[in-house]
């Protein structure tokens, strides 16, 4: 297969848009597919120079990285085509995208099948974080790197994953300063599980790699997995400045980051935007946006939201930090194909605008998404059920953790008891499905999320249907529905009392109101997105590893089991709070201006001699 042309694109950035997409796998299917790609189709000499990289500019530069002028021993050029754009050389990888598609499942071919590969299974070591409002982060390392750890954030997958920014209140600014502010839809699904990626970052560094070595950090994700992989590496300058998190045993990692965002929405403000740039100047973190011409969602929230990438005001870093690239697939959803021969032609300066079109956003450097992106999911994640974690029968948000280490084992905890304050999503899920639309419509089945379609379809004003809560065998849990007695009202102001009618169908539950202070979430008032924000504070490094003592083995990782038991105490011990200090948001109100009377004009300063500090003398 011949070399088209790829543009000003490094082998990097293909490498994390493969992670990106591994992202979007399950833990059934997360590491056969990741040991078929890694060390079989990428060579794993490419991944030792990858981890022996010293500096930012040697991970950009893959004429240095990987020796392609000045070949030592071993070296990749004999073996592995090379291309070059204006004199400079990367490796070619057209080929190998072809067969990592296949892989994928994204292609067919009756001359492949995937391999166990038991030997590569050994070196490799993950945890993966899943709750009832997102799943899932992967914390990866690979013991053929050992100077790296991973952090993936799996992409939309579904409705209710779509809605953290489509949403209309979704999309409000979540300020952190005086004018800095993040994207609030995605900022709390990040931000609510902080401290739990920061212990399993510790956890498998002190369990599994080398103590003599300093840990480089890199974080991708595409799409929805891309903007949060943007705000956990603007996060991460601000986390390595506070204790304990800049003593040991967290200096182990590097103080800075490198971050590979594939089809990332605006997740930042304009003047947050700048501040990460500036530190892309000074080399803290190391950022490549990577964006296919005509992919709507890198223009979601609009530039008139004040929202912006970063780096995206600034010719000259921009075009050190930014990969525009085509997305040569062709044929019509759901039989997209790739055409590997098709030039990227990827630029780092700002070109003309394209129309908007779906299919750009399922390919990316010749790496599908289609069976990751399916529009079916999106239909049933936001009529008929949830892919995510069930919650409790209280509304509590579950976090569920799997830890592979030769073997799978799980374990779950109680997310919303790890918060400072009472954040209780399953309300706010309902409160904003109730309050995006007022266009009346005929009453749908329940709604679970609170997604992107449950925006169109409000929940009916007639008392639903009766539901019992699903149970397991140890302990009862519930859907995403609203409790059967939950009747919501058109009223702006309604009685924030329960409704004292009797329920004529007993609710196991002794408090049914999912909300337990329902004066707060009930308010139909102005959305403020600072009191649905919460971290996970209570996972300390003792706290995550009592927890991590209470793993249970997985027999079947084909049927990962339903929360059999939920870990609801923790210490009374709280870890700093890194993200939701002083914050601020939602609806802007004009400030009140007083009326210009003679009262309320202020003094008027006439001349320069009345306003000097020397006293004036007397007259004779």
């Amino acid at each position: 297969m011949s070399t088209p042309n790829y543009g000003n694109v490094h082998f990097i950035s293909f490498y994390n848009v493969v992670l990106s997409r591994l992202a979007y796998f399950n833990d059934s299917l997360f590491l056969d597919k990741y040991c078929n790609i890694f060390g079989t189709i990428i060579p794993e000499i490419l991944m030792k120079e990858i981890d022996n990289a010293t500096s930012i500019a040697e991970l950009l530069n893959d004429t240095i990285l990987f020796h392609l002028n000045t070949p030592l021993s071993p070296s990749p050029a004999p073996t592995i085509p090379t291309y070059s754009f204006k004199n400079i050389k990367t490796i070619s990888f057209n080929n190998m995208a072809q067969k990592i598609n296949i892989v994928n499942g994204e292609e067919k071919s009756s001359s492949f099948t995937l391999q166990s590969h038991p030997e590569i299974k050994k070196q490799v070591k993950y945890i993966s974080i899943s709750t009832s409002n997102y799943g899932e982060i992967y914390v990866l390392i690979d013991l053929r790197m050992p100077n790296t750890i991973f952090i993936l954030f799996r992409g939309t997958y579904s409705a209710k994953t779509a809605a953290a920014y489509t949403k209309p209140t979704s999309i409000l600014p979540l300020f952190i300063g005086k004018d800095e502010a993040f994207l609030f839809g995605i900022f709390k699904i990040t931000v609510e599980v902080i401290h739990t990626i920061l212990e399993s970052m510790l956890y498998l560094a002190e369990k599994y790699l080398p103590s003599s070595t300093t840990i480089k950090v890199l974080t991708t994700g595409h799409s929805l997995g891309a903007g949060m992989s943007t705000i956990f590496t603007y996060l991460w300058t601000k986390i390595k400045t506070i204790a304990p998190y800049n003593k040991s045993p967290y200096t182990r990692f590097s103080n800075k980051i490198e971050c590979i965002s594939v089809g990332s929405p605006r997740v930042l403000n304009t003047k947050l935007s700048q501040l990460f740039c500036n530190k892309c100047k000074t080399n803290d973190i190391s950022y490549i946006r990577i964006a296919s011409r005509g992919d709507p969602v890198t223009g979601m929230p609009p530039k008139q939201a004040g929202f912006a990438h970063p780096c995206s005001d600034d010719s000259t870093e921009r075009e050190k930090t930014n990969e525009e690239c085509y997305a040569d697939i062709y044929g019509v959803f759901p039989l997209l194909r790739e055409n590997y021969n098709w030039p990227l032609d990827c630029t780092n300066i700002k070109g003309r605008t394209y129309l908007p079109n779906v299919q750009s956003h399922m390919a990316y450097l010749y790496i599908l998404y289609t069976k990751a992106l399916s529009p079916a999911d999106f239909a049933v994640g936001a009529v008929w059920t949830n892919k995510e974690i069930k919650r409790s029968i209280e509304g509590n948000t579950i976090c569920q953790i799997i830890l592979y280490d030769s073997n799978y084992k799980i374990v779950f905890f109680d997310l919303t008891k790890t918060r400072n304050k009472k954040v209780n999503d399953l309300a706010i899920e309902n409160k904003e499905s109730t309050e995006s639309t007022s266009a009346p419509a005929p009453p749908p089945p329940p709604i679970t999320g609170g997604g992107m379609f449950g925006n169109l379809f409000p929940p009916a004003t007639t008392k639903p249907p009766n539901t019992k809560p699903l149970t397991t065998n140890t302990k009862p849990l519930t859907t995403n529905t609203k409790p059967p007695n939950t009747k919501p009202t058109p009223n702006p102001n309604p009685n924030p009392n329960p409704n004292p009618n009797p329920n004529p169908n007993p609710n196991p539950n002794p408090n049914p109101n999912p909300n337990p202070n329902p004066s707060k979430s009930s308010n139909l008032g102005v959305f403020k997105p600072k009191d649905y924000i919460a971290e996970d504070v209570k996972i300390t490094t003792n706290t995550f590893n009592d927890i991590m003592l209470k793993l249970q083995p997985i027999p079947n990782i084909q049927q990962i089991p339903t929360p059999y038991e939920v870990i609801t105490d923790f210490k009374n011990i709280n870890a700093p709070e890194l993200c939701c200090i002083g914050l601020q948001g939602g609806r802007r109100r004009r400030p009140f201006r007083k009326s210009k009377t003679k009262k309320n004009r202020p003094l008027r300063r006439t001349s320069a001699r009345r306003t000097s500090a020397v006293p004036l003398l007397p007259l004779p």
